[in-house]
């Protein structure tokens, strides 16, 4: 029983179970959401902890050869081949450009016209919408993808509300119906953007299978009856927008006998409407002679409308079917840091300036290529600071050991520049043709710390912090902020002085990097340099050609120093003088005053 009990207390006393964060933000995403997914053909990479990589275990079903620590290898789908062996490749390159591109904290954007822009589609291309204080309480489905309708709806909601604004003339004495709109409903609502037809999605039968191309072939089959109805209701939509182009144009012909300026207007009516009537459907067309004209894209339309429908039901669960959207960038980066969170945030890591080129866009200008972060960004002239590159193409003297250290420099990647042209090859029929990060093209801009653009920063302080807040705005030259007794930083700017701030300053606990009351100090420097005599510490024609100066400072102790007097000490300026030897006129030499002045200020 005893025994029992101690054995109860020694469990209930033990370490408690440490849950392990997340390997990748990929693994974090998949395990948290419903609709996340992945090919399983794509290649997985995995670790093991140190303790389980020294005896080979990787939780397969048998060791691998690799036994060090810190070490990623990547498998495919079936873990085990037929015959019984594990085929696996290293992944570490791949896992460190990954942890490397995490640490510069830049978002990557995709480049437009591109062939990975094309399959992406422009509906992945939006930039994700940033919360903050501006923004509605409410966001409704018009934050990510607006509707038609929602545009009318607001435009209607916008001219209601100037119209009574322009009735209500006069305003309450009582003012009790002003303020009680409720947290977060003083905000104006975000503008909308307008949906267009060009963001319209279909199946992509170049990746199908020629079995899943002809299951998609036969379920079109199925969908002529409802192609035939769209062509009905198309031909009664165009007989509409003529009847209004009609009523237009019969409106600019009246106003155009007052004002002429209306001709133009009726002018570009008329060709819309000879436009219109010459590619409108006549209602006795028939698919075969549908089929017979060129450049007819009326079964492009309904597929896309009848794709988009079904994304769109969610009354049917059974017919529901999720938009697949890939990641727009492949999966290389799945946080949306802000660009203003990137050049606050980002922490400059060590790069090598390699050598010069010429930028395509504008011959004129001089880039660098430098190697960063495993990607080799272009930096402009003015964002290398004072390094110079490796090599010079220019010169005949080559790489030099002495030039590596002046081409070493702390930089980061410009925000907003990195974009990506085209991801790995992560499936093929042939798995060689998988090049990983051999076949990724990514196109960068980085920046030296300390260069040119870095100084334009009026405020260096992080921002929220109270030295942040504090700093006044940077004035002009030879003007003095008001900071309350406050002497400017070193940046030329002054601390604004607060109750707060300034409680914080008598106590000490606020300080502020290189504050020093630089006019002061000088202005005392120099009073005290007035008030000596000066010509007695340093002017000594009596002396030899020994060279000395003296100072008082305090109770006026000095020293001296000469070949003929040696050394002597004594009580003010005039003794110290004695007891040294001076700098002679005979000799031509003159006593280190600036030296001495640069101590004093």
């Amino acid at each position: 029983m005893a025994s029992t009990s101690v054995a109860v207390a020694k469990t209930a006393a033990g370490p408690a179970v440490k849950v392990h964060p997340p390997a990748s933000p990929f693994a974090a995403l998949l395990r948290r959401s419903r609709f996340a997914t992945f090919d399983p053909k794509i290649r997985q990479t995995y670790s093991t902890p140190p303790s389980h990589a020294a005896r080979g275990s990787w939780g397969l079903k048998r060791p691998l050869a690799l036994r060090r620590r810190n070490a990623f290898i990547s498998l495919p789908a079936p873990f085990e081949h037929r015959a019984q062996f594990i085929e696996w490749t290293r992944a570490e390159d791949e896992v460190r450009f990954i942890r490397r591109f995490e640490e510069m904290q830049v978002r990557p954007r995709m480049t437009p016209k591109t062939p990975w822009s094309k399959t992406v589609g422009l509906k992945n291309s939006t930039n994700w919408l940033i919360d903050s204080e501006f923004a509605h309480r409410y966001e409704g489905p018009e934050a990510e993808e607006p509707d038609a309708f929602l545009l009318q709806e607001e435009a209607q909601k916008a001219q209601e509300a100037r119209s009574t604004l322009q009735k209500k003339t006069s305003v309450d004495a009582s003012l009790e119906e002003y303020g009680n709109a409720g947290q977060g409903n003083y905000g104006h609502r975000r503008a909308l953007k307008s949906s267009t037809s060009y963001k319209k999605v279909s199946p992509n039968i170049d990746a199908m299978l020629p079995h899943e191309f002809d299951a998609y072939v036969r379920r079109l089959r199925h969908l002529r009856p409802k192609f035939q109805e769209y062509l009905r209701s198309h031909v009664v939509e165009e007989k509409r927008n003529l009847q209004k182009l009609q009523q237009n144009l019969d409106t600019l012909d009246r106003e155009s006998t007052r004002d002429p300026t209306k001709k133009l207007d009726a002018s570009n009516v008329r060709s819309i409407i000879e436009d219109t009537r010459k590619d409108a459907l006549h209602p006795s067309t028939n698919l075969y002679q549908l089929a017979q004209m060129p450049d007819v894209s009326f079964h492009r339309r309904f597929i896309e409308d009848h794709t988009e429908s079904q994304f769109a039901d969610n009354t049917n669960s059974n017919g529901v079917v999720i938009e697949q959207r890939p990641h727009q960038v492949g999966g290389l980066l799945y946080s949306h840091p802000s660009l203003l969170h990137s050049q606050i945030f980002s922490t400059p890591q060590p790069g090598i300036i390699l050598q010069n080129a010429h930028d395509i866009t504008a011959p004129t200008h001089t880039v660098f290529i430098a190697s960063f972060g495993g990607l080799s960004p272009t930096i402009a002239e003015q964002h290398r600071g004072d390094k110079t590159p490796l090599l010079n193409h220019n010169s005949t003297e080559g790489v030099k050991r002495e030039n590596i250290k002046r081409s070493v420099a702390k930089m980061r990647l410009y925000p907003g520049t990195v974009s990506l042209e085209r991801p790995p090859t992560s499936v093929a029929e042939d798995a060689s043709l998988t090049g990983g990060l051999e076949d990724v093209k990514l196109y960068s801009q980085a920046m030296v710390a300390g260069s040119q653009v870095m100084f334009s920063q009026s405020n260096p302080y992080k921002p929220g912090t109270m030295e942040y807040v504090a700093l006044q705005p940077v004035t002009g030259k030879g003007e003095r902020g008001s900071g309350g007794g406050m002497a400017p930083t070193s940046s030329g700017t002054t601390p604004l002085m607060t109750p707060i701030t300034r409680k914080m300053n008598r106590s000490g606990a606020l300080s502020y990097p290189g504050t020093v009351n630089v006019r002061t100090s000088r202005e005392e420097s120099l009073t005290r340099w007035r008030s000596k005599s000066w010509a007695k510490n340093v002017a000594n024609k009596s002396g030899g050609a020994g060279a000395g100066a003296s100072l008082s400072v305090g109770k006026g102790n000095s020293q001296g120093k000469g070949k003929d007097a040696g050394e002597g000490k004594g009580k003010g300026s005039e003794e110290g003088a004695r007891s040294g030897a001076g700098a002679g006129e005979e000799n031509g030499q003159q006593p280190d005053l600036f030296k001495t002045l640069r101590t004093l200020i």
